[in-house]
C-alpha cells in the first residue's frame, strides 16, 4: 500500500534529521523558502478590473516560448514578475 503524501512529507523530515547529507542539501531551501513571503509583500498590488490584461508582458513573453515536437513540451523561461494583483473582492469567498 502506498505511504499518503502527508506521511512521505513527515518521513523525509525525520531522515533528513538523522543523515547530514540530506540536511545539508536542503537547509538553502529552508533559508529561500523563509525569505520568500517577506520579499512578496514588499512588491507592489495592483488591481482593479483589468489588471489581469497585460497586453504588454505577454507581447514580450509569447515570443520566447518554443514547442519541442518530441516531447510535445512548450518551453520557455521561468519568469516571475515582480508584481501582485489583488483578487478582486467578488471571489473573496472562492480563495
Amino acid at each position: 500500500m502506498p505511504i499518503p503524501p502527508t506521511n512521505r512529507l513527515f518521513q523525509s523530515a525525520d531522515v533528513g534529521k538523522s543523515d547530514a547529507h540530506l540536511r545539508d542539501y536542503y537547509t538553502w531551501e529552508l533559508g529561500y523558502i523563509e525569505s520568500y513571503g517577506p520579499s512578496r509583500w514588499s512588491l507592489p498590488t495592483d488591481e482593479g478590473p483589468d489588471v489581469l490584461f497585460r497586453n504588454d508582458y505577454i507581447a514580450d513573453f509569447e515570443p520566447k516560448i518554443r514547442f519541442t515536437p518530441e516531447t510535445g513540451i512548450f518551453d520557455g523561461p521561468y519568469d516571475q514578475e515582480r508584481r501582485n494583483v489583488k483578487i478582486p473582492d467578488r471571489f473573496k469567498d472562492i480563495f
